[in-house]
C-alpha cells in the first residue's frame, strides 16, 4: 500500500474515533494494521500492535470471533519473516485449516499465499511437495468468481518452480502473473510479480 492509501486507512480511523463508534473503531484498527504489515520496514511494529488489539478484543468477543484465524495467519507470517519458520509454518498449517473449513475462502488464498511463501523460505525435506500441495488445492477449489484466485496461483507457482530450479516456468509463470494482475487494476500483485 502507498502513502495515500495509509493517509485515508488513518482518515477512516480518525473519524470513526471522533464518531464514537467502537464498531468502526475496531474495522478501521484491523484495516490499519494489515495495511501497515503489508507495507514493511519500520511500519510492521505498529501494524504488529493494532492487530495484537483486535485480536484481544476478538478473544473477550468485542470484535469478529470469525477473525481468530485471520489474525492468527498475520501473526504467523510475522513470526515467518522474523525467521521462526518452525512455527510459523505450523501455525499458517492450523489458521489456514480454519479459515477453509468456516468458508472463508477469501482468507483461504491469503492463507495459503502465506504458507507456501514461509514453506519455500524454509526449504526443508517436505516443504516443495506440501507447497506443490497446498497450491493445487487452492487451483481445484473451483472459485471462479474471486479473480485473485487465479492471479495468486500464477505466483506461487513461479515461486515453486523457482525453488525446483526450473527458472523457465519461473519466468513464464511470473510473466503469465504480471500481466493478469495488471489487466485486473491489482497494483500489489502486479509488484510482487515484478522479476527480482
Amino acid at each position: 500500500p502507498d502513502d495515500s492509501t495509509l493517509m485515508e486507512v488513518e482518515e477512516a480511523l480518525s473519524i470513526a474515533r471522533d464518531h464514537g463508534d467502537h464498531h468502526a473503531v475496531a474495522l478501521a484498527t484491523y484495516c490499519l494494521g494489515g495495511v501497515l504489515l503489508e507495507r514493511g520496514s519500520s511500519d510492521r511494529r505498529r501494524g504488529r500492535h493494532l492487530l495484537a488489539e483486535i485480536r484481544e478484543m476478538s478473544d473477550h468477543g468485542h470484535f469478529y470471533r470469525s477473525e481468530l484465524a485471520v489474525l492468527d495467519l498475520f501473526h504467523a507470517r510475522e513470526l515467518a519473516r522474523d525467521g521462526h519458520l518452525d512455527i510459523a509454518v505450523d501455525e499458517l498449517r492450523g489458521a489456514g485449516i480454519r479459515v477453509f473449513q468456516r468458508g472463508q475462502f477469501a482468507h483461504g488464498v491469503v492463507a495459503t499465499r502465506f504458507l507456501v511463501e514461509a514453506l519455500l523460505q524454509r526449504d526443508g525435506t517436505d516443504d516443495v511437495p506440501e507447497a506443490d500441495a497446498a497450491i493445487e488445492r487452492l487451483a481445484s477449489a473451483g472459485r471462479d468468481d474471486l479473480a485473485v484466485v487465479d492471479v495468486v496461483v500464477l505466483r506461487l507457482r513461479a515461486l515453486l518452480a523457482r525453488a525446483r530450479g526450473d527458472d523457465v516456468t519461473f519466468r513464464a509463470s511470473l510473466s503469465r502473473c504480471h500481466e493478469r494482475a495488471t489487466a485486473l487494476g491489482f497494483e500489489g500483485h502486479a509488484a510482487m510479480a515484478q522479476f527480482k
